[in-house]
């Protein structure tokens, strides 16, 4: 099983993942490579990168499994900008609400991963 080397991901598999193979790397190329040629089996990455990697590969792997965790994402503002806060987390609940947000994730991910 491939992982970041130093990662969280690194650390869940070692701490929850009995009699793994596991094999860390310092550069995502690499693992992705290791993995196409079969040097490895499969891969522990987060679930934007790993529908990403299917797409680019035009779906010669898979995603599968349940995931374990989730982790939010966010937006990172200078403190105190109120006003482009405010119309951040307005934009950002206009695209929950029309939709648009589910069909920019379905366009690049290939999947819905605003839930």
């Amino acid at each position: 099983m491939g992982v970041g080397l130093g990662t969280n991901y690194e650390e869940w598999l070692r701490q929850n993942v009995q009699g793994v193979d596991v094999r860390t790397y310092d550069d995502d190329p690499t693992k992705y490579q290791d993995l196409r040629v079969g040097r490895i089996d499969a891969i522990l990455v987060d679930r934007l990168a790993a529908l990403d990697l299917v797409k680019k590969t035009n779906d010669t792997l898979a995603v599968t499994g349940e995931a374990f965790s989730r982790q939010e994402s966010g937006v990172a503002l200078r403190k105190g900008n109120e006003d482009l806060l405010k119309a951040v987390n307005d934009a950002i609940a206009e695209m929950q609400k029309d939709g648009t947000l589910q069909a920019l994730s379905e366009k690049w991910f290939g999947a819905d991963v605003t839930k």
